[in-house]
């Protein structure tokens, strides 16, 4: 009803020649004088000689040919103009003056169509303020229960740096208001203080909720080129409280004949905000764009056609759109925040509410490049609740596409309320199975979810070779890939307490850049029954599985192969690995094989798996159970390798010696599975006791993917099998031993309780035993020397202890045999025969008890050398 009143005094314009009556000076120095040189001008003076004057008016009406001239001392003065007349003032002729001009009437004001007021500032208010205030610089206008409202349809301008500040509890704008590199103010509340910095520039407003239902509307154009716009409507009541509603075109852009051209501020606070069809909200400039910060207590609506920028127009960055509602925020339209067209950074933009981010397929968001050169700016979504189905999932891509994308939903507002109830899902992002997310342009971005509980993705985040993004999730709780998920990106990092994937995660880069595709699981628990890969068309890329407590790896495939292999590596610092079933793989499809390091430190277990680092020109590195060399992996407790695990390193290239290397070692060792270290290659066993030996897997069930060991003993049971068949493929072996200091529990012995014999003519391998106390051999070691073979075996024993062995441990090599007696007096009591030599070394003495045949040199470079029995050597010349 008020609106209708007040609209009404349009259809009942003043005469063309009013003006305002009844003034009075009550306090200042000023005059008040009707007339001009020219009868038929209706003018009227006020000649103030004072910084400060107040005039009390009974009515205060410009006819659209009438014109107020304030001839005020100097641009700083300011007049205050107090109008008693019950009826809105109204304004449809010219208002001039150098400085502050002040309409107050509790009635209203209203600027007509023809209405020019061109002064150096301005406030029209239906608040009050009183003389002694204001005469002593205060600027707080109070309500008063006044329920007027200041309507402009004209054209208000001031000077440059000036301001106009329009209070009510409703304001309307449907002219023009131009403040250049000044403030425009479109408030309502209760009591409203306009707050100026040193250089009497008004800088901010504070206001108090309106205790009537406030409005601020503009549908034209508001412009505050380089300056400060803000529109404030809070009211104590919620139910419809304070409306801002912006249908028209909000500028704080800066022109091009500014010195300064960058963009300024726009803000807009209220209950509800709604940015209508068609609206411009824009804080643009040359050099740099500006801020928008737009929040509600309830909701904020950006209806499609509506368009918010604060981007750069020629060489220079972007700036930051803010948009917060508690409780919904909308995005249908267009938010940009673009780089400048020569050069600059994209800017922000900020959607987030403590409720519920909306955000249809009508929105556009682009906080991209669009110069030579710059970086990608950023979106940032924050709710309470986050679901990316197909239709929000477009417009992501789309934002993907020239800027970062960083979604996070969170518990925040529960703080707010106390209680996260009416929120479903509070803290949750879901990625539906309908929702593909596919970035398609060159530039590098990133897309990162981050939720304060869960991350649940069914859907797709996907880009090409070409078309790279960084992927980050981020959780407090877990993270779920569900086997409908398919993963993308050049990176991948998932971080939680727990994770599971079941889905496809695929890390993929175009050429030999210096980046490389990486795939990171950091978690307490980690569970993979899906597909990892990070691939290349030249090296392949890095895979880190690393978790705090338990590693579980099931019918999964983890893969960076490439023209070169990759790296994976797969860790528990504090409990289990457990890969069965599994393909794990690092190999070079044209050069080098690449390195795989597995390691629990409760437990490493791999069953029914194949793990392979193969090159075509030279074999990979594969470590199990511990890194001896470099020490960055967890020594395992239990490392079970049952016999249907393959673990490959080899050199696929006809009649390459370049085979790889791989170790496998635990404190307490059960190794049944194939090794192949290729010709040339080396495989090295480091527990504490070991003893090889014909073995089972029988302690292992997969099912549990525990293993018990037989006894609390640390001795290491390896599959003599194993050995043989390494051997046979010409991969050097060396098994070494830790001394845990308590004999029969991992005092560092090696025991040879079955045969050990290489029986195919592949190279020329080298079998090593190392212990750091003694070496039994109670089995043979044998080098084949059939009409068909010509293959060598070199023995080596490095004993910390004694060397000894009963008749069963008969030694039959080809090559070079050295037993290195560290300490005491050891008896070998077997046989050694065959065309290779033996040297003895060490400060230990070494009793030969057998009959010994072999042909080649006796060579004793320290310690003591025994022959008893019938040991006979054929060549003593060189004992």
């Amino acid at each position: 009803m008020l609106c209708v009143s007040l609209v009404a005094q349009a259809d009942t314009a003043p005469a063309v020649n009013a003006l305002p009556t009844g003034g009075q000076v009550a306090a200042g120095v000023a005059t008040i004088v009707a007339g001009s040189a020219n009868a038929s001008v209706p003018v009227l003076n006020v000649n103030q000689t004072s910084q400060r004057a107040v005039v009390n008016w009974e009515k205060f009406d410009v006819g659209a040919a009438a014109t107020v001239n304030f001839n005020q001392p100097n641009a700083q003065a300011s007049t205050l103009n107090r109008i008693s007349d019950p009826n809105p003032s109204r304004i449809f002729g010219k208002i001039n003056a150098p400085g502050e001009v002040i309409l107050v009437n509790q009635a209203g004001v209203y600027f007509g169509p023809s209405a020019n007021v061109d002064v150096g500032a301005v406030t029209a208010t239906s608040h009050s303020i009183n003389d002694a205030d204001y005469m002593a610089g205060k600027t707080t206008y109070d309500r008063n229960g006044a329920t007027g409202k200041v309507v402009n349809e004209g054209t208000i301008k001031t000077g440059l740096g000036g301001y106009v500040a329009l209070l009510a509890p409703e304001v309307r704008n449907s002219g023009v208001i131009v403040a250049q590199m000044g403030t425009v103010v479109l408030a309502a509340g209760e009591s409203i203080t306009l707050n100026f910095d040193p250089s009497r520039h008004l800088a901010s407003i504070t206001a108090t909720p309106s205790a009537i239902d406030a409005l601020i509307e503009n549908r034209t154009a508001v412009k505050a080129p380089g300056g400060l716009i803000i529109l404030s409507a809070r009211a104590i009541n919620s139910l419809v409280g304070g409306v801002i509603k912006q249908s028209g075109t909000l500028s704080a852009s800066a022109n091009d004949t500014m010195l300064v051209k960058k963009g300024g501020r726009i803000m807009l606070s209220a209950n509800t905000v709604t940015l209508s069809a068609g609206s411009k909200t824009v804080a643009r400039g040359e050099v740099g764009g500006g801020i928008v910060d737009i929040t509600a207590s309830k909701t904020v609506v950006v209806e499609a056609g509506a368009k918010v920028s604060v981007s750069a127009t020629g060489a220079g960055n972007a700036g930051t759109i803010n948009i917060h509602a508690d409780e919904k925020t909308t995005i249908n339209g267009s938010l940009l925040a673009q780089g400048g067209k020569v050069s600059g950074d994209g800017g922000t933009i900020n959607t987030s509410s403590n409720g519920t981010v909306e955000i249809a397929n009508t929105a556009v968001i682009n906080a991209g490049v669009r110069g030579a050169t710059g970086n990608a700016g950023s979106w940032n979504v924050a709710s309470m609740a986050v679901e990316i189905n197909s239709t929000n999932a477009a417009v992501i891509s789309t934002a993907l596409n020239s800027a970062n994308v960083n979604i996070k939903a969170t518990t925040a507002g529960c703080q707010l309320t106390g209680t996260c109830s009416q929120i479903a899902n509070a803290g949750q992002i879901t990625v539906t199975a309908d929702a593909v997310i596919q970035k398609t342009t060159p530039i590098l971005t990133t897309l990162k979810l981050e939720a304060a509980q869960s991350v649940f993705l069914h859907g797709q985040i996907l880009s090409t070779a070409l078309s790279p993004i960084t992927l980050q999730i981020i959780s407090e709780n877990a993270v779920e890939l569900a086997a409908t998920s398919k993963l993308q990106a050049t990176e991948v990092m998932i971080q939680a307490p727990v994770i599971e994937s079941s889905g496809d995660v695929f890390a993929y880069l175009f050429g030999n850049s210096g980046t490389l595709p990486l795939i990171s699981f950091l978690a307490g628990r980690i569970s993979i029954a899906g597909t990892l890969r990070a691939g290349s068309n030249g090296r392949a890329g890095s895979i880190k599985i690393q978790g705090q407590d338990s590693v579980n790896i099931y019918n999964a495939s983890i893969i960076a192969n490439g023209n070169d292999g990759g790296d994976i590596e797969i860790v528990s610092w504090n409990g289990t690995v457990s890969i069965v079933n599994s393909v794990i793989q690092t190999n070079g499809g044209e050069g080098r094989g690449g390195a795989i390091s597995v390691a629990g430190l409760q437990q490493t277990i791999l069953s029914g798996s194949i793990v392979e680092a193969t090159g075509i020109n030279q074999g990979g590195k594969i470590i199990v159970g511990n890194d001896a060399q470099n020490g960055t992996l967890p020594f395992s407790v239990y490392t079970i390798l049952d016999s249907h695990t393959l673990i490959n390193v080899q050199a696929l290239a006809t009649n390459s010696q370049l085979g790889g290397f791989i170790e496998t070692s635990g404190h307490v060792l059960n190794m049944l599975a194939t090794i192949n270290a290729g010709r040339g290659g080396m495989w090295l066993i480091d527990p504490a006791d070991v003893t090889i030996t014909n073995s089972s897997d029988s302690n292992y069930t997969n099912l549990s993917n525990v293993y018990t060991p037989n006894s609390s003993s640390a001795t290491v049971t390896v599959n003599v099998a194993t050995i043989n068949t390494a051997l046979n493929a010409g991969t050097s072996i060396t098994i070494t031993t830790i001394n845990t200091g308590t004999p029969g529990s991992g005092s560092g012995d090696i025991t040879v309780s079955s045969g050990i014999s290489k029986t195919i003519g592949t190279g020329s391998p080298t079998l090593t035993l190392t212990a750091s106390r003694n070496i039994i051999i109670n089995a043979p070691i044998t080098n084949y020397s059939g009409s068909a073979y010509n293959g060598t075996l070199n023995l080596t024993l490095n004993a910390g202890g004694t060397i000894s062995g009963n008749a069963s441990g008969t030694i039959k090599v080809n090559g070079l045999s050295i037993f290195n007696v560290g300490a005491g007096t050891g008896t070998f009591s077997g046989v050694i025969s065959g065309t290779g030599g033996l040297t003895k070394s060490g400060a230990g003495t070494l009793t030969l008890s057998g009959t010994n045949t072999y042909t080649g040199l006796t060579t004793i470079s320290a310690g003591g050398l025994t022959l008893l029995g019938g040991s006979a050597i054929v060549d003593t010349n060189a004992i």
